[in-house]
């Protein structure tokens, strides 16, 4: 979590902050998936859920679409605010920028963040 700039800047900028990763079935199932990189990350989640939970928080993960997963659950816990860590790669500035419209037309407020 120390090395997290959207984190800390939510944290910094909000009471109530709710980490969130979205397991992207194109990139779990495309062609640079392997075993193990995905293994590599969901260890990572899974640590990053370990340490939220030692602070009296969790990690939600949602599957799928981020599209569709990402703008459902904003609305679901009425989010106002949500703040990301940006990738570099072609597909994910894509999916990036399709999300943020998706969520600055529901009326939520967006802030990409610089990668690890």
């Amino acid at each position: 979590m120390h090395d997290h700039p959207a984190l800390h800047a939510a944290l910094r900028d909000h009471d109530r902050v709710v980490p969130v990763f979205c397991l992207d079935r194109h990139l779990l199932g495309g062609r640079h998936a392997s075993g193990p990189r995905t293994q590599f990350m969901l260890e990572s989640l899974a640590d990053l859920d370990a340490s939220l939970r030692d602070r009296g928080s969790r990690l939600i993960v949602r599957s799928g679409l981020p599209e569709r997963e990402l703008p459902a659950l904003a609305r679901e816990l009425e989010v106002r605010s949500v703040h990301f860590t940006a990738d570099i790669s072609p597909y994910a500035r894509k999916r990036d920028e399709r999300v943020s419209k998706l969520l600055e037309d529901a009326g939520v407020a967006v802030r990409a963040h610089a990668g690890l």
